[in-house]
């Protein structure tokens, strides 16, 4: 029933990395919204919670609900943008996200990531793949290049890419930084 516990269950739950809940677990969850909705970090932890397991819509919800009492926290907007991405015809949404965190933080590598990723669900390929070179050269995050070479490969430039990919560290690539789609596209 504390927030300390309520947070360590959730947290447990997404490391798990399970795509689907077990309805005692979805209740507790649940359960822990009602009792905790002021405690922004846990709301965080069970918006990523809702992401991991298909649920945008109430992920974005609860987004909505953190921004409404702290509309300076940059982790939501960056995670709102990641989410908006996503759905369908929220790209525009998703980019005034980004955007803003980034005015407020600064061209952070990991907010450059997101942007990186919206131009890509976008469409704009070649934005995203400076996006993502400009986060990479910035940190060597393996996670930034392989982003990059989502977008050679879309651009159709199949020899930049597997130059690329002969020089990405995938021991250092954590799978968990990655969307399902992505790690699906890393096999």
């Amino acid at each position: 029933g504390d927030a300390n516990s309520a947070t360590l269950f959730v947290s447990g739950l997404n490391r798990l990395g399970e795509t689907t809940l077990s309805e005692e677990h979805e209740q507790i969850v649940n359960q822990i919204l009602m009792n905790h909705e002021n405690n922004l970090e846990l709301l965080e932890n069970v918006a990523t919670l809702r992401l991991q397991h298909q649920d945008s819509d109430g992920a974005v919800a609860i987004f909505n609900r953190i921004l409404k009492v702290d509309p300076l926290r940059i982790r939501t907007l960056n995670n709102m943008a990641m989410t908006l991405a996503e759905l369908p015809g929220r790209t525009g949404d998703a980019m005034k996200s980004v955007d803003r965190a980034i005015k407020l933080a600064g061209e952070d590598p990991e907010l450059l990531d997101t942007k990186g990723f919206v131009l890509m669900k976008s469409g704009d390929m070649s934005a995203a793949e400076k996006i993502f070179r400009q986060a990479f050269d910035a940190t060597q995050e393996p996670r930034f290049q392989f982003h990059e070479i989502l977008t050679l490969l879309a651009q159709e430039k199949e020899e930049e890419a597997k130059k690329s990919f002969s020089s990405l560290d995938v021991k250092r690539l954590n799978p968990a930084g990655l969307t399902l789609a992505e790690r699906k596209q890393l096999e």
